[in-house]
């Protein structure tokens, strides 16, 4: 369905806001469709509609220790955030460094 999911927003807030299938059957439409409007996250109901079938049909597969494995994900992701924001601060700085030499030709 989604073939990056760290780089689809809508995917990661999606993930983030459920930890089993079954939680997002219960958000329904409406729900999900909430979440991402309060997080100022664009989507597209078609996308939606996708992930809950998707839901239902893993809803019925027992998936062993699901909030584990979504804790830890979803910590990664935190981490993987930050670490995104400091390269991001850091190669701001160096470019600001950079363009002070002689050695930047435009």
């Amino acid at each position: 369905m989604f073939d990056r999911l760290f780089q689809h927003q809508t995917a990661m807030a999606i993930a983030a806001c459920c930890d089993s299938p079954a939680k997002l059957i219960e958000l329904g439409h409406a729900g999900v469709s909430q979440h991402l409007r309060k997080k100022k996250i664009p989507h597209r109901m078609r996308t939606i509609e996708k992930v809950l079938a998707w839901a239902s049909q893993a809803a019925r597969e027992h998936i062993k220790d699901g909030p584990l494995h979504h804790a830890i994900w979803t910590d990664l992701y935190e981490l993987y955030q930050h670490f995104q924001r400091q390269i991001f601060s850091v190669e701001q700085e160096l470019v600001g460094l950079l363009v002070q030499t002689p050695y930047v030709r435009l």
